[in-house]
């Protein structure tokens, strides 16, 4: 699935060619360490300053891989910039062929763009190490600082895609047992540490027969030794990675759209789009994002949101299926304030919970992401508390749209356009083992920190 934590990216092997032709040929370049292209071997000029710069940030070396080479493919269809001050840039971490796991390959920072004849140009920046790992906060942010000094500018944009699963601790997702049977931590360890122990196998999710794929973020298949392990990012450390101030970041990638995720990153961007619910494996409409983003005076990275809504609400069957909300982060407070008065003046209601009767945008039992206003509404809050959190909902929710069921799993009754972490799930499903997913959200979640869900 393009499933979450900003956890990983992923590696590319076969990167695009340096060339003035309609359809770029792929390349092969053995680097062992970081490289840049000698300067005589770029199509587009240098310049002081630039007015906008977009990075698409494309972690696949993992089961998504044949998928986002198609949104490659569909990215130089669209409408790229033909000037000197708009940037397009696409950082690719891909597998040699889809499946070849045990050959590892260079990720690539390349410039796309088309000269004044309408042909794509390309240009290969940096070829980084075949050991780099996409899924890592230090590579996120040696991209993103070669970014920053390479085009400055006051206005950037990034567009992240991968696997993910939104605020959990990296790994959680696919191995919880990995965490609550004691393996990640002892009483002295860090909740975000897995010290020396090694991360747990890499593993894709099961095969649903004719229900479409989904992707999620942040996943990097590596190989260490004889075992293939998952190598993921947290996103207290991806906020940490970001070295300059993003107008927007957007995420390609499953169960993003939590309250949690959005007040992580409320410090180094303006706006952030995602999903609540995971996303379909064909991702966003990437012939039409580089229009969207760098074509008029100023970027929109909602109508980027708008089309993909519009794409899958417009399909048939399990396939028209897609959640999508756009968050302003300058009125996260807002909603914490009146989130955290909530918290103090229901928690016995919360805690006892039912989470079956709340909204949930979860398969496969992975019940972290109930509704953040369904929520307080099921747990019984007054009229004058249920317009207060409207109201800051929709201060700070600005864009949202939801189908009415998701691949035949749940239906979506209630849609605030944020998920929210549900602590009574432990007190339904008693077999279960929540204790080291508590500690994480108690002591390491910044959103919990701000309305004291989870003590």
């Amino acid at each position: 699935m393009r499933s979450r934590h900003l956890i990983s990216v992923l590696a590319l092997a076969a990167v695009l060619s340096v060339g003035s032709c309609d359809k770029p040929e792929p390349f092969s370049m053995d680097r062992s360490a970081p490289s840049r292209v000698p300067d005589e071997y770029h199509h587009f000029t240098t310049s002081m300053s630039y007015e906008h710069v977009v990075l698409l940030y494309q972690a696949g070396f993992n089961s998504l891989s044949s998928y986002l080479e198609q949104n490659i493919k569909d990215l130089y269809k669209g409408d790229l910039p033909n000037n000197s001050q708009d940037v397009l840039l696409l950082l690719s971490h891909l597998p040699e062929r889809a499946g070849r796991y045990s050959v590892q390959t260079s990720p690539a920072l390349l410039r796309i763009g088309r000269d004044y004849k309408g042909s794509i140009q390309v240009d290969t920046l940096v070829v980084y190490p075949k050991t780099t790992v996409s899924s890592s906060a230090k590579t996120v942010h040696d991209v993103l600082t070669f970014v920053q000094e390479r085009f400055p500018s006051e206005s950037y944009g990034l567009v992240l895609c991968s696997h993910a699963s939104g605020w959990l601790p990296v790994h959680y997702y696919s191995e919880p047992s990995y965490y609550e049977e004691g393996n990640i931590w002892t009483s002295s360890a860090s909740p975000r540490s897995f010290g020396d122990l090694p991360a747990p196998p890499y593993r894709d999710l099961p095969a649903e027969g004719t229900f479409p794929a989904v992707r999620s973020f942040g996943q990097d298949r590596v190989l260490a030794g004889a075992r293939d392990v998952s190598w993921e990012i947290d996103i207290a450390d991806l906020a940490e990675a970001i070295p300059m101030h993003m107008d927007y970041i957007l995420f390609d990638a499953c169960l993003m759209g939590c309250v949690e995720v959005a007040y992580q990153l409320r410090d180094v961007c303006d706006k952030v789009g995602f999903s609540p619910a995971e996303v379909l494996a064909e991702g966003f409409v990437y012939d039409k994002l580089p229009g969207r983003l760098l074509s008029g005076d100023d970027p929109d990275p909602e109508g980027v949101l708008k089309d993909f809504f519009d794409k899958y609400d417009a399909m048939d069957g399990n396939n028209r299926s897609a959640t999508i909300s756009m968050v302003d982060c300058s009125k996260l407070e807002r909603l914490a304030s009146v989130c955290s008065t909530l918290v103090s003046k229901y928690r016995p209601e919360i805690l006892s919970l039912d989470p079956s009767k709340v909204q949930g945008y979860f398969r496969y039992g992975r019940n972290y992401f109930y509704d953040l206003q369904d929520i307080f509404v099921q747990a019984g809050i007054d009229a004058s508390d249920a317009a207060a959190l409207a109201s800051a909902l929709d201060d700070a929710v600005v864009y949202k749209e939801a189908t009415p069921s998701f691949i035949d799993s749940f239906q979506i009754r209630a849609y605030s356009g944020l998920s929210m972490y549900l602590p009574s799930i432990e007190y339904k499903y008693p077999d279960r083992n929540y204790t080291y997913l508590n500690r994480y959200y108690r002591e390491s979640v910044a959103w919990n920190t701000a309305i004291g869900l989870v003590r």
